[in-house]
Parts: structure tokens; sequence; C-alpha cells
């Protein structure tokens, strides 16, 4: 009986021990901006079954701080949640001009759609995924499309 009692707190002592690490080990501290490619719900915990704490609209910038499975944790509205990784995407900046520095128009898009086409014919095709215009440097940024020069294209007035 006491070689059975000995055995149950050494497992009790190992899991104690064991568990807690197993979960920091899971969640693993990162940094990276990330844009939502949805809207989507962001939970309480990296998990569908989270409570939802806001829902983050398309194509808003976000840093992730950690990282849990296919969850990144990260801030909105001044709220830490979990949000999965299947509906962000990497952000990436516009390139600079060297020759020109230009100002965004309110609202115009500086995030890369990743489900829209890199060329358009015209700024109507190219409004369907960004509504705002896109900067140069952007990849969807073609010359034709900025008629004023400013290093906007299909931005409205």
């Amino acid at each position: 009986m006491k070689k059975m009692m000995q055995g149950i707190l050494a497992i009790l002592f190992l899991s104690a021990i064991i568990i807690p690490s197993a979960q920091a080990a899971e969640e693993r501290t990162i940094k990276a901006e990330i844009v939502t490619t949805d809207s989507i719900a962001m939970r309480n915990a990296p998990m569908k079954t989270g409570k939802t704490l806001a829902i983050i609209p398309k194509n808003t910038k976000l840093s992730a701080t950690a990282r849990s499975g296919d969850w990144y944790k990260v801030s909105y509205q001044k709220q830490v949640g979990w949000v999965p990784i299947d509906y962000v995407t990497k952000y990436v900046a516009p390139k600079a001009s060297a020759n020109q520095t230009t100002t965004a128009p309110k609202g115009s898009s500086a995030t890369v759609n990743p489900k829209a086409p890199t060329s358009f014919q015209n700024c109507t095709e190219l409004r369907v995924y960004y509504p705002k215009g896109v900067a140069q440097g952007h990849p969807a940024y073609a010359s034709k499309h900025d008629r004023d020069k400013d290093g906007w294209a299909c931005e409205k007035k």
C-alpha cells in the first residue's frame, strides 16, 4: 500500500511539472504583422468553441504576439484574443518610390488581398478588390491607372 501511494504521488508530482511545461511550449511567442483576409471572430481561447470577443473586419492589420497550433494571439480594440491562421496573411507594406513620396488617400488600401489578381484592365476591375485604390509599389498598381500621377491608382477623390 505504501509503495502504491508513493507511485501515485510520484505520478502527480511529475504531471504537475510536465503538463504546465507542455502547455507553455504550445504557445510560442512571435512577432508578426498580419492582415485579415475575411471578417473573422476573435476568440478568448485558441479554439473554435472559444467565446467570441469581437468580429474583426476584412483587411484589418494586426500584430500577432503568439502562436498556438493554428491560431495567432492578437490585440484588437483594447482586447486580446485569438484568430485562426487560415483567415490571415502576412502583411506586406507597399514599397515607397525613390523619386516621390505620397500620402495615402483616407481609407485607401495598403494591404494585399491574396484573392486579387495583380493586374487589372481598368479601375472598375481594380476597385472590386481595392475600393479606395492602391499605392505605387503595391502589386496591383499600374501607372496607366494613375491618371493624376500622384502615386495612387484608381483612388476616389
